[in-house]
């Protein structure tokens, strides 16, 4: 993973080494762009399937590093991670301050949306982008949250016809401000489900283990006892009830 970084890096500087030898008018324009390029086998990162149209500005940015690149790896592929991708907008008028906001890569593509009209409905914005409606949804709530758009009709779910607009107003002490990822409520539902359900199978498991140890040293024990001396041997790693203890004594006699 270190030499993948280095070896990025080394990739990097002779790309902008190559645009900045160049005469005439930068291929990139004003837009500062750098990418990571990481071997596929030795990083756990995987593409999403969703496909979105890029603005006019990044899509010179990606086809003019795939240019370079193919021109110097010709056996290689690059596959692109866009939802892994950042980028920061730098907001120079309407608002009152020079702001930068930090965004995931979707966020920036429905923002920049605005530089088009001032006021737009989720279902243009949904077709202009190509984002999915629950993928832009997902977005546009996190700008909202973020004070940096406005939902100025409609309510609860969204429908094609609900408008939003840039928030003019916006107003912050720093001037550098990283909008948070827009998260899938339901994804993370699911995965604190999943994960109370594996804690509450592993105390099961470590309760069961104690009673057992300790039947194999006393031989017999009275009930009260047993139960009393697991929730003391318990309480270094959590607090068990009592009826959890008795559940797992009564798992234990219908597994013999």
């Amino acid at each position: 993973m270190l030499s993948d970084m280095a070896v990025s890096a080394d990739i990097c500087d002779q790309f902008n080494t190559l645009l900045h030898s160049r005469t005439g008018p930068h291929p990139l324009g004003k837009v500062d762009f750098s990418v990571l390029v990481l071997t596929a086998g030795s990083w756990p990162l995987q593409g999403q399937p969703c496909d979105y149209n890029f603005p006019v500005e990044l899509e010179t940015c990606v086809r003019v590093f795939n240019e370079f690149y193919m021109s110097k790896f010709s056996g290689r592929k690059l596959t692109w991670l866009h939802h892994l991708s950042k980028g920061v907008l730098c907001a120079c008028s309407g608002m009152r301050r020079p702001y930068e906001f930090h965004l995931a890569s979707h966020q920036m593509v429905i923002l920049l949306q605005f530089n088009a009209a001032p006021r737009l409905a989720f279902g243009i914005m949904c077709r202009a982008t190509g984002l999915p409606p629950a993928e832009a949804a997902r977005n546009i709530t996190a700008l909202c949250e973020a004070r940096l758009i406005i939902r100025t009709s409609g309510a609860g779910s969204f429908t094609e016809s609900n408008e939003f607009t840039i928030n003019d107003s916006y107003a912050s002490r720093r001037l550098k401000i990283k909008v948070p990822a827009a998260a899938d409520r339901g994804a993370v539902a699911a995965d604190t489900g999943a994960t109370y359900r594996r804690v509450d199978e592993d105390r099961k498991l470590f309760l069961q283990a104690t009673i057992v140890r300790l039947m194999k040293t006393r031989k017999r024990m009275k009930h009260e006892a047993l139960v009393s001396e697991v929730l003391g041997q318990a309480q270094g790693r959590f607090r068990p009830s009592i009826s959890l203890i008795k559940k797992c004594i009564e798992a234990l006699i219908d597994k013999e």
